[in-house]
């Protein structure tokens, strides 16, 4: 995760108002293969170490990112536990 304040320009692409868009630098490339391949974006933050980061799309879905895989499957079981009323 990124310091707030270090954003990188996602080239190609633009934001609704037809300007270019910053996002956070450590997930500049992952919202950047996003984009150029259809995934468009709307709002993305790593988290800066606070909170877990998120990937806004502009088709309605959020992209929550995790910090690694033992983490992930944590919070799934949580979820899961949450959703069946435990």
């Amino acid at each position: 995760m990124c310091e707030w304040g270090y954003n990188v320009r996602i080239e190609g692409h633009l934001n609704k108002w037809g300007k270019p868009f910053y996002v956070d630098e450590c997930i500049a490339s992952l919202i950047q293969v996003l984009n150029d391949n259809g995934f468009l974006t709307i709002a993305s933050c790593c988290g800066h170490g606070k909170s877990f980061g998120n990937i806004s799309l502009r088709n309605g879905k959020e992209l929550i990112i995790m910090p690694d895989f033992e983490t992930a499957r944590l919070f799934e079981k949580k979820i899961k536990e949450i959703q069946n009323g435990k």
